[in-house]
């Protein structure tokens, strides 16, 4: 009677100790996947990894200049976004998030999906990116009203709100 009373305490405590560590990795992954604004970005130190949700701010019509680091890019503006081309032949889309008290400029490697914005006619109003950032890293771009320095935010998918002209689904890099 003894070892069955001690079996079901011990189950009991099993049961509790399961539940409070599947309670913990229910909490940590709610809290670890909550989306960050642009301006949570801006407050980082070091390099993060995040989920970004912010509004698409129109980067304007026209050839531009994109300096990025040691590299010079050709940005073709096409109004919510831009495709840049680096001497190699990469391609990369760009765009500017803003969560209405900081900008950013969004960089993501295009290349594979190249087609997707020559035919889009725009990206939606607002994103949710996977993104790293780097304090410190910096674009200067030249548009034809002058030259704009913005901090970078390297695009690792989109996750909502590419294209508007049609359905996209989730955009990665591999």
């Amino acid at each position: 009677m003894i070892a069955m009373k001690s079996s079901r305490v011990k189950a009991a405590i099993a049961a509790v100790a399961l539940a409070v560590i599947l309670a913990g990795i229910g909490y940590a992954s709610v809290a670890s996947s909550s989306y960050k604004s642009v301006s949570d970005l801006l407050e980082a130190k070091r390099t993060v990894k995040a989920t970004v949700e912010a509004d698409v701010v129109p980067i304007g019509r026209g050839v531009y200049t994109l300096i990025l680091g040691d590299k010079v890019y050709t940005l073709e503006a096409r109004g919510s976004y831009g495709v840049a081309r680096d001497p190699a032949g990469e391609v990369y889309a760009v765009f500017l998030i803003s969560d209405g008290k900081h900008t950013m400029l969004a960089f993501y490697d295009a290349t594979d999906e190249y087609m997707a914005y020559q035919m889009g006619s725009g990206l939606s109003s607002s994103v949710v990116l996977s993104v790293t950032y780097e304090p410190g890293l910096t674009a200067i771009l030249k548009t034809t009203d002058g030259d704009v320095q913005l901090p970078v935010v390297l695009v690792n998918s989109i996750l909502k709100g590419c294209h508007t002209s049609y359905s996209q689904g989730a955009a990665t890099v591999s």
